[in-house]
């Protein structure tokens, strides 16, 4: 056997082991990943006064583990963040969006119409959240 076909053979063996190594950190990376989402998932707040946001692609839900209820007048209620569950939750038919921003939610200024408006009575209460935000009507 000649020089380089040893040479050859030698670097071949070495690119097999060494790609193995890699899916093997990588498919470690992943679960690693998957760990440190479900972490998050489990830990973090949202929501609030100050609208703290959760990573993508995680959504905000009320907290069941507190006695603050958004629907109960609590609009201050921290969440906590766990994966969408509701699927396209923000194609919402009962909702007029202003903006699917909430970047720019927080600078628009809007005014939903009072009850009175017969035209648009089935849009009288605001909402922002991370689909966005505008008027929608009472649930």
């Amino acid at each position: 056997m000649s020089m380089h076909s040893m040479f050859r053979a030698v670097v071949i063996v070495g690119m097999a082991l060494g790609a193995g190594a890699c899916a093997t950190r990588s498919a470690e990376a992943q679960s690693a990943s998957g760990a440190q989402r479900e972490n998050v998932q489990k830990h973090q707040q949202c929501g609030g006064f100050a609208g703290l946001p959760c990573p993508e692609p995680l959504v905000c839900v009320d907290d069941p583990s507190d006695d603050c209820d958004p629907k109960q007048g609590g609009r201050d209620c921290m969440g906590i963040c766990q994966e969408d569950t509701q699927g396209s939750r923000c194609e919402d038919p009962r909702r007029y969006y202003v903006s699917k921003d909430p970047e720019r939610c927080a600078l628009v200024r809007f005014v939903c119409p009072p009850p009175t408006d017969e035209q648009h009575a089935d849009k009288t209460n605001f909402f922002s959240d991370d689909c966005g935000c505008g008027c929608e009507s009472a649930p």
